[in-house]
């Protein structure tokens, strides 16, 4: 069932990726939704929101790729540790808001189907910042089987692994890396237990739909409606 915030052009290449290969997704968005009673200015934001997402996720592979290149610039692994940093906190502060407490003074996001999948892309985004902290202090880390020094691709394993709770064991946090480690494994079970609640709030009104009398919709919640159109559409 769509909801009046679920329009944000993401949402709709998850939904419609084939459809919308070749165009600009923003350009169809506002479009086709237009003629389903949304405001412009609403429209805009949901895809400035989410152009603004892209943008970072742009910014997150230029850090690592300036991490593989240009590692001997201590200063620029500064600036990398720090944009990376930034975008984290970012990232996990939209997202408690969201969940806790702007549901409702924000309308845009207030799909739970948008929501869901902008929280799985800031997942993977929290994936990337982490492999961009570690590939520029790559010293945060060791193997245990061997003295070699890890590389960027080691940090991306490590991080990957950390995220997903894994822990092989054949690369370990060392010094303040372990510090990092830790924020890193907390804010993957605070984004789970985020993800799965999105996921309960879309499989309630899916049930409730699946158990609606044949012939009744619903308009408002609690607000049963009889379907004057013989096809349900």
């Amino acid at each position: 069932m769509r909801t009046s915030g679920d329009f944000g052009f993401i949402t709709g290449i998850v939904r419609n990726v084939v459809f919308m290969l070749g165009e600009f997704p923003s350009r169809i968005f506002i479009k086709r939704r237009a003629s389903r009673g949304l405001s412009e200015s609403t429209q805009i934001r949901s895809v400035t929101v989410e152009i603004y997402i892209c943008a970072w996720i742009l910014i997150e592979l230029v850090c690592l790729y300036i991490c593989a290149r240009l590692q001997l610039l201590t200063w620029l692994m500064l600036i990398v540790t720090g944009i990376c940093s930034l975008r984290i906190s970012e990232i996990l502060f939209t997202n408690v808001d969201i969940a806790i407490f702007s549901s409702e003074k924000l309308p845009v996001i207030a799909s739970a189907v948008r929501t869901l999948t902008l929280t799985l892309i800031n997942y993977g985004e929290l994936w990337l910042c982490f492999s961009g902290i570690y590939s520029a202090n790559l010293g945060l880390l060791c193997f245990t089987s061997t003295h070699a020094q890890p590389n960027i691709w080691d940090a991306i394993y490590f991080s990957g692994t950390t995220q997903l709770t894994i822990g092989y064991g054949d690369i370990v946090p060392v010094a303040s890396g372990r510090a990092v480690a830790l924020v890193q494994g907390f804010l993957s079970y605070l984004f789970a237990l985020m993800i799965l609640g999105k996921l309960a709030g879309l499989v309630s009104p899916l049930r409730g739909i699946a158990q609606m009398p044949a012939g009744l919709t619903y308009g408002k919640v609690g607000e049963e409606t009889t379907n004057t159109n013989p096809k349900g559409r």
